[in-house]
């Protein structure tokens, strides 16, 4: 949703700054887990008290049966959550072993760059609970064309963000960040081409 993009544009601008400041390794752990950790709290403060408040969650409300088909359910998506981080966060443990502390805060820098892409994902997930009701009703066939349609519509729009970013990336980390963390070419395409990947694993 936009509090999540606004949450990773301000911890990437964060970042950014905090790298020009020559701050310490802390600070720069705050910038990337902090800030978006600050933003989505202050989401759920405006959610359920300010904007729904009805949606406030009670116990007196909570229905324990229906509650069990929910963790059960839930439990699957904790352990792709689980995996999906893991593979996600090892990759700066992978880099710093074998090519040293210092590649880490340039593979960082262009992995928040490339983190925008994630705004295809407003076009995706709101059709995850669209496509489970119309398979549940049998409508399969309007489920399939319906996919394919956001599948290319994803993808097309994935294209548009990592154009420019591939083309521009160099000049934009150089200028935001340091010369000294610009990362080749070929690095710039290869994360333009793992977005282009994950956009289509992706989409619902």
């Amino acid at each position: 949703n936009f509090w999540q993009i606004g949450g990773n544009i301000l911890s990437f601008i964060a970042l950014v700054i905090a790298i020009i400041l020559k701050s310490s390794l802390s600070i720069l752990i705050i910038c990337i887990s902090g800030v978006p950790a600050i933003v989505m709290t202050i989401n759920c403060i405006h959610q359920f008290y300010y904007e729904r408040p009805y949606l406030r969650p009670n116990l007196n409300d909570v229905d324990w049966k229906v509650g069990k088909k929910i963790v059960k359910t839930g439990f699957n998506f904790v352990i792709l959550t689980i995996t999906f981080v893991i593979g996600t966060s090892s990759d700066s443990f992978i880099i710093a072993q074998y090519l040293g502390p210092e590649d880490v805060a340039a593979f960082a820098i262009i992995q928040k760059l490339f983190s925008i892409t994630f705004i295809v994902q407003l076009i995706s997930i709101p059709f995850w609970p669209v496509f489970n009701e119309a398979i549940s009703k049998g409508e399969f066939l309007w489920a399939q064309k319906t996919f394919n349609n956001v599948q290319k519509i994803s993808i097309i729009f994935t294209i548009i963000i990592c154009l420019p970013l591939l083309i521009f990336g160099q000049e934009i980390i150089s200028f935001w960040a340091s010369p000294l963390l610009v990362p080749s070419f070929f690095t710039i395409l290869g994360f333009a081409l793992f977005r282009l990947v994950s956009g289509f694993a992706e989409t619902p």
